[in-house]
């Protein structure tokens, strides 16, 4: 009995993994196999970043958006399929789409919410983040690659073949140089506020300094990064200020950084914002970029919005088919002025969060999430995204979402022909690294 049961185990395994090679043989990408839908009763989908993806984390959200949500508005029986991971860019997130859209068995098993909320950017942002320290005229490219990206991400999910409703959230400001407490390791405590008025037990204490640990580390990391990045840039002011025969202002270099001055004293503002941005690493360039960004983000889903154009599907001796886009579905949801200082903000630097708000220099704690949760249950309820209609028929299948949640097969072929995004990191020109030389040596002026 022991030797039979022993045997058909093992044939249960070996049944297993033939149907799972078979599955992957066939396309089946393992992360478009989506457990946490569901169609009876799952309201919206929410992509985004570690922003999304750590409010039901220790240290930061803790608890989850239904029930953040169901504290806003007990009435709404919430859930939501969040696939917001943390370090995603906006190609990560069209990645995920397009591969769950590639063929007939992942578009089966991918299924998602009529209403989808998106908040995405701040890590496109960070991946720049070399080259807008060095070089801040940067910022405007970086600008239009983001909202370019994000337009894509947009404009897939209104593709007549997946008829999502999108909501875009914007981006939040993060902890950064403030006028008026100065640089941040002079104004922030890290996880300085817990889901509690007690005193924390010596479990928490070990779990707090765990987390500091590790967002130490990381920082660590990046910074490395950086360092070796643009190490192969001042090699280049080397060589040409050995060419021009003024080695002498590499050691004045120094100096100059140490002193915050100018080397000709017609540039302070760049070397203020290199200073600022060398002693509140990460986040203060991060905080102004997405500042900038905010007026892009809202003009692009307006754009967005008003958009009915066709596209024609065509393939070699078939006839071709167009396929109509719908004006309307796209809505945005500003965030980064509810997240100010509102004091930094009243002396010209709008870019300064709330250190209250948040765990780290750039995620929030509970209580940001607690008010986030806030103005997105308002526009939920705004756009009536608080209930699901009642069934419908897709071949034969009752749904209460379009397709029951899946996209539907391309007229032609098995390939939805989505734009593309472009590369997340912006590439100084030629005219840029003229510009860091002068900057840095006043041989310029």
């Amino acid at each position: 009995m022991i030797e039979f049961s022993r045997y058909n185990a093992f044939l249960f395994l070996a049944f297993v993994f033939v149907c799972s090679s078979s599955l992957i043989a066939q396309g089946l990408d393992p992360d478009c196999n989506r457990t946490n839908f569901d169609p009876e009763r799952t309201l919206v989908t929410f992509y985004g970043d570690s922003l999304g993806d750590y409010i039901d984390q220790e240290g930061y959200g803790y608890f989850g958006w239904e029930t953040y949500l169901t504290i806003q508005n007990p009435q709404i029986n919430w859930k939501i399929q969040n696939l917001a991971a943390g370090g995603w860019t906006t190609r990560d997130v069209y990645n995920l789409i397009s591969h769950c859209s590639r063929n007939e068995i992942n578009r089966n098993a991918y299924k998602t919410a009529d209403n989808v909320a998106i908040e995405i950017g701040g890590n496109d942002y960070r991946d720049n983040l070399a080259l807008l320290m060095w070089m801040p005229w940067k910022l405007g490219a970086v600008d239009q690659r983001v909202t370019y990206n994000t337009r894509v991400l947009v404009r897939m999910l209104r593709n007549p073949l997946r008829r999502k409703n999108v909501l875009l959230m914007g981006n939040f400001p993060a902890i950064a140089k403030s006028p008026t407490l100065g640089n941040y390791t002079d104004y922030f405590v890290y996880f300085k506020y817990w889901p509690t008025g007690q005193l924390m037990n010596a479990a928490e204490v070990i779990k707090n300094e765990k987390i500091k640990e590790q967002w130490n580390e990381a920082v660590k990391d990046l910074m490395q990064t950086l360092v070796y990045n643009f190490d192969q840039a001042f090699k280049l002011i080397r060589d040409a200020l050995i060419f021009d025969g003024t080695v002498q202002s590499m050691s004045d270099m120094k100096s100059y950084f140490d002193g915050n001055i100018s080397p000709t004293g017609q540039d302070e503002w760049y070397w203020r914002w290199l200073q600022d941005s060398l002693k509140n690493p990460i986040s203060h360039v991060i905080s102004i970029g997405l500042l900038i960004h905010q007026p892009s983000l809202e003009a692009m889903v307006n754009e967005e919005n008003a958009y009915n154009n066709i596209y024609t599907y065509t393939e070699e001796n078939k006839t071709p088919v167009t396929i109509s886009y719908t004006a309307g579905g796209v809505r945005f949801l500003p965030l980064y002025t509810y997240f100010l200082r509102q004091t930094d903000a009243f002396y010209g630097h709008p870019y300064v969060a709330n250190p209250n708000l948040y765990s780290d220099l750039v995620h929030l704690n509970h209580v940001g999430y607690y008010l986030w949760s806030y103005h997105v249950e308002k526009k939920f309820s705004e756009m009536g995204w608080t209930s699901l209609p009642e069934p419908t028929d897709y071949n034969g299948q009752a749904c209460r979402h379009w397709n029951c949640g899946r996209t539907e097969k391309p007229p032609l072929g098995s390939v939805i022909q989505d734009p593309t995004p472009a590369d997340v990191v912006v590439q100084p020109e030629p005219i840029d690294w003229a510009l860091l030389f002068c900057f840095l040596t006043g041989k310029c002026w």
